[in-house]
């Protein structure tokens, strides 16, 4: 063995301790993408699995990220920023479909915005309110935010800020 070989075997071994531990102790890596990566495929799974399930006992439909229908609607007073439950966001007002109703990636598409989201916040870093309509049925609809709600859920947050403007129906839909 030379004394190269030696060398680079010797340096290695802290690393493989260290590997090792975070395994056991389900720690952090410190290093920033592989935490993300971990974070997203985690989630990935999550949706995937749900997936089958719902496709297996035919409620597929409930995979799906609901879309708000503005059509009738108007908006109502601007109630500012304030904390919502992630329990209450259930929508979307538009947009691509990146997220499925529990706001798990369906695809590789969320990964480049999910990933700078992700290292953000796991970094110390805030992030700005996410932008929300409530609906008339109570329930919150991302208009700007998917990522930020979506990280939030994987991070265990319980809710999220939010700029957050109410939806009422028009007084002519009624008549």
């Amino acid at each position: 063995m030379t004394s190269t070989t030696a060398m680079l075997l010797w340096a290695a071994v802290p690393v493989l301790l260290a590997a090792v531990a975070a395994k056991v102790f389900r720690v952090g890596t410190d290093v920033g993408w592989v935490d993300t990566q971990r974070a997203f495929d985690a989630a990935r799974s999550r949706h995937t699995r749900w997936a089958l399930r719902m496709a297996l006992t035919g409620r597929r439909c409930a995979v799906l990220l609901r879309a708000l229908d503005t059509a009738g609607l108007h908006v109502g007073r601007h109630l500012g920023e304030c904390e919502v439950p992630l329990r209450r966001i259930v929508g979307t007002v538009g947009g691509r479909q990146l997220f499925d109703a529990r706001f798990d990636p369906v695809g590789a598409g969320a990964w480049p915005r999910y990933s700078s989201v992700f290292a953000a916040r796991s970094g110390g870093v805030d992030v700005p309110p996410v932008v929300l309509y409530r609906a008339p049925d109570g329930g919150y609809y991302v208009v700007d935010g998917h990522h930020r709600v979506a990280v939030a859920r994987a991070l265990g947050d319980p809710g999220i800020w939010a700029d957050v403007t109410v939806l009422v129906p028009d007084r002519t839909a009624e008549d």
